[in-house]
């Protein structure tokens, strides 16, 4: 995994400018954070638990101290090819 700072440049090198760059991380943390809190007793009827399968609490959590120890990171970009 790289950085967004390394992933900007990489596509910038490949003839991308940025049109705009936005970075999520800490929406996401907010919101990975939130749904690990959840993630004591039962899960709820309906939820991303019945696509992620049995281990879905480890995952919630997980998520969430990747995105703490900012091991990932979150971006939304929008590109333009130039030339």
């Amino acid at each position: 995994m790289v950085s967004q700072a390394a992933t900007r440049s990489t596509l910038e090198a490949a003839g991308f400018r940025v049109v705009t760059w936005q970075d999520t991380t800490q929406p996401a943390l907010q919101s990975a954070a939130a749904r690990a809190r959840n993630t004591v007793g039962p899960p709820p009827i309906l939820g991303t638990h019945l696509l992620l399968g049995a281990d879905w609490q480890a995952m919630f959590q997980n998520s969430a101290r990747n995105l703490e120890e900012r091991r990932t990171e979150l971006f939304n970009a929008v590109l333009e090819r130039v030339g």
